[in-house]
Order: structure tokens, then sequence, then C-alpha cells
């Protein structure tokens, strides 16, 4: 009799940081379920290295060629995805151009970390305010990052991060300096002006 094992799923997601565009990140509004915005990323196919997968994923949601910077972390918390297990192999990446929306993503949207448009599916706004805090102080997550099912980031405002909690807010503040060029708006870009 043979045993049937259920291992988490493994993924990838990006933190594209634009050269023309220093301080800012590309996230996509995604097509499918769960609806709303996240960082580039999807499903390691079988046979593929993790790294090959972040450049492929960016390739086809965002039309940039992504340079890959550094291994950033891994977000292995099992409620992470509401629709399965995942582990994500997040990877800091460069990119040059104007990305465009292709595959599973609707459209790109190019803003700074402070800027983060709602809903952020995941767990990745704790993902981008991680990326923060690694950017201002050189200190990665600790290995046990999670972001729980019932209380859960939503976003990141100018140094604080907001923490719903069923029906309670709580604010959490978290020192986070953000240099005035991150102060911009979001930028749309729509897959059809590809």
């Amino acid at each position: 009799m043979s045993e049937r094992y259920r291992n988490p799923t493994p993924t990838v997601d990006l933190l594209i940081e634009l050269v023309d565009r220093p301080g800012t990140l590309v996230l996509i509004e995604r097509k499918n379920e769960p609806r709303g915005y996240a960082l580039p990323g999807g499903f390691v196919d079988e046979g593929e290295w993790v790294a090959d997968a972040a450049v492929r994923e960016a390739k086809e949601e965002t039309g940039l060629d992504v340079e890959l910077v550094e291994l950033f972390h891994v977000y292995s918390d099992p409620a992470r995805d509401t629709r399965k297990h995942t582990v994500s192999t997040v990877f800091i990446g460069r990119a040059r151009g104007e990305p465009h929306g292709g595959d599973d993503a609707a459209r790109c949207i190019v803003c700074p970390p402070d800027a983060l448009p709602s809903p952020l599916v995941f767990d990745h706004a704790l993902i981008v305010a991680d990326y923060v805090t690694y950017r201002r102080t050189g200190t990665r997550p600790p290995p046990r990052r999670q972001c729980t099912s019932r209380r859960g980031i939503v976003g990141v405002i100018v140094g604080v991060i907001v923490v719903v909690n069923v029906s309670v807010i709580d604010a959490v503040i978290v020192n986070v300096h953000v240099p005035s060029a991150m102060f911009r708006p979001c930028v749309l870009v729509n897959a059809a002006a590809r």
C-alpha cells in the first residue's frame, strides 16, 4: 500500500525594482481568484529551478526581463494562501522598461511601498513591509514569519502597518523611514496598452 503525502506547493514571488523609477515596486492586478493586487509570481513547474520560475513568471505577468539580485526570504505560513498550503521563495529583482499585464495579470501597477493598492492578496503586504524594513535596516525577517488568517496585515501607510482583527482595527507602529522620493502616486498600466 502506498502512502499519500500532502506536501505544500512551491511558488515564487518577486519584489521588482524598476531601475528607471527608484523607490517603486511592480505589482499586478490578478485576473483570477483571489482577486486583488499582488506581487508578480506564481507556481513553480515540475523540473524547474525556483530562480527560473521567478524570471518566467515576471516575464509572463509583466513583460519585463528581470535580473534576480538576491534571494530575499521564504514565506511558508500554512495560512498565507486560502486556496492551499504554499511555500513562496521571494526574490528581489531589477528591471528596466514599462511593465504590461499579461497571462493571469489584468494589468500592472508601479507604486512606492508606502502607497500599496487595495486589496493586496495573500501575505504580500507583509512581504512588502519586510522588504521596506530590510531596505532601511539591512535586517531580514525571522524564519517563522506569519500572517494568520484571523489577523492579517492589510497595508503599510507611512510608517504604520494597519492590522485587521475581525471587526477591530489596530495600528502597530513600526520605525519605517520612507524617503520623500517614494511619495509618488501609483501608476496604473493597462494590459491593452501593450
